[in-house]
């Protein structure tokens, strides 16, 4: 919207704006102010706003591992009986370096994957009815071979070799 008249407008600085400058009506201050809020929005929900990449807000230390789980390298060894969250079917559990989730499909089935979810880089979150879910975007996986039911993802979790050792309940994962 241009000024109605030529003359210079005093400005709050003690100058004058120029006569042609084009101020802002109440629609252009809104419809700005509007766009500026969605974009930080966005902006901060893509990875904490703070140039850190992903948040994993919740995620298990890197260094710690869950009561019955072993590392050695890029091999974890899974005492099952002494991981209650992995027990029962449906059951899960997230290791935070190698970054793993591994889950039980029931019938000492159990399946291994990346927990580190191709579309932002965040640790998936939970496991519910044979889904992996990421709760930073939402995507979810297929929990029998990690493919993408929901996006914004737009490739599955990479599986990584499991072996279940059923007279001892050990699970070894190789997860290189």
């Amino acid at each position: 919207m241009l000024r109605s008249s030529d003359s210079p407008v005093p400005s709050a600085t003690g100058g004058s704006l120029p006569a042609d400058m084009p101020l802002l009506d109440r629609r252009g201050f809104l419809t700005t102010s509007g766009a500026a809020a969605i974009a930080a929005l966005l902006t901060s929900a893509c990875g904490g706003g703070d140039g850190g990449g992903p948040t994993d807000a919740g995620a298990p230390d890197n260094n710690a591992l869950p009561t019955g789980v072993t590392r050695d390298g890029t091999t974890l060894r899974v005492d099952i009986e002494r991981v209650a969250t992995l027990r029962p079917t449906n059951g899960f559990v997230i290791v935070g370096s190698p970054a793993t989730v591994i889950v039980n499909l029931g019938n000492d089935q159990f399946r291994a994957f990346t927990a580190r979810c191709p579309h932002a880089g965040c640790l998936v979150s939970s496991v519910s009815n044979r889904r992996i879910v990421c709760n930073c975007h939402g995507s979810t996986f297929d929990a029998d071979n990690g493919s993408v039911l929901v996006g914004p993802a737009l490739s599955g979790l990479r599986a990584f070799p499991v072996t279940f050792a059923s007279e001892t309940r050990v699970l070894t994962v190789n997860a290189a």
